[in-house]
């Protein structure tokens, strides 16, 4: 569960259709940010990010999810901190996949052997 200006998101990256959707909608949001206009208004400058961030928004949590979030508000800066948010959390989940993969690497590395409750491991050569 995610926590975005008081809204409750379910946002479980160990669910397989929740992490292929925030991996399509961040791959999504990258390439349409290359083709914002620069050094237009500042006005037409924030509706485009803010355009952007609701649309990985509900890409990510469903339709409807950033009017939720944001209230219909584009607010350039709690647009960057709501999207920075759900961004770090995605490579905390990253960082800690690592972890775990490398864990299960050393747990099945070498036979086992079964001792009582014990499960010894034998490099193998």
């Amino acid at each position: 569960m995610l926590e975005i200006n008081g809204v409750k998101l379910n946002f479980d990256l160990m669910d397989a259709e929740i992490a292929d959707a925030a991996e399509k909608a961040l791959a999504d949001f990258s390439e349409k940010h290359k083709t914002i206009e620069r050094g237009k208004s500042l006005s037409k400058a924030i509706q485009q990010e803010c355009d952007l961030v609701y649309a990985f928004f509900d890409d990510v949590f469903g339709k409807g999810a950033a009017e939720e979030v944001f209230k219909g508000e584009k607010h350039y800066i709690k647009c960057c901190d709501a999207f920075k948010q759900v961004v770090d959390e995605i490579q905390h989940f990253n960082t800690m996949l690592a972890e775990r993969n490398q864990e299960m690497e050393r747990l099945t590395a070498g036979p086992a052997v079964v001792d009582g409750s014990n499960i010894k491991r034998f490099e193998t050569k």
